[in-house]
């Protein structure tokens, strides 16, 4: 369990300097299955690096940040990284993503239905799953975020 949490506290404090979580995850999810609760466990397949923070803030590692894992469309419109881990955004936009892109991103995570479609949801996506927002493309469009 140490381990698992050493590697949380890493990848939120210090993103980079430990493997995306998806690395990370194909190789310990059965580490971490033993040694959480059914709960934690299903939370972080989920929910990911945002789950990992609520297990460090309820075991009084980290303090808590109720801002932590919020992102904003118009921020996120503006910048290419997660506020979160520092990670590279993957943007996907109709008429402007490719599915090649969609499945190249997705090989990454890991997400094979994703691949084999070619299509994820127009938004914004860490690799690492700390923040994934969804966009609805005609209030884009319209300015009305």
């Amino acid at each position: 369990m140490e381990e698992c949490l050493n590697y949380f506290r890493q990848a939120i404090e210090h993103p980079g300097t430990v493997p995306i979580w998806t690395v990370w995850w194909k190789e310990h999810a059965e580490e971490v299955r033993k040694h959480f609760n059914r709960t934690d466990y299903l939370r972080l397949k989920v929910y990911k690096l945002v789950a990992a923070r609520g297990i460090l803030e309820r075991l009084g590692i980290l303090p808590h940040d109720p801002t932590w894992g919020c992102e904003d469309i118009p921020h996120l419109l503006s910048s290419s990284r997660c506020r979160v881990c520092g990670e590279v955004l993957f943007k996907a936009m109709p008429g402007t993503t490719t599915p090649d892109e969609i499945r190249a991103f997705a090989e990454r995570i890991g997400d094979e239905v994703i691949r084999r479609d070619g299509w994820i949801h127009p938004g914004f996506y860490c690799p690492n799953g700390c923040t994934r927002v969804l966009v609805n493309i005609r209030r884009l469009r319209n300015g009305s975020l």
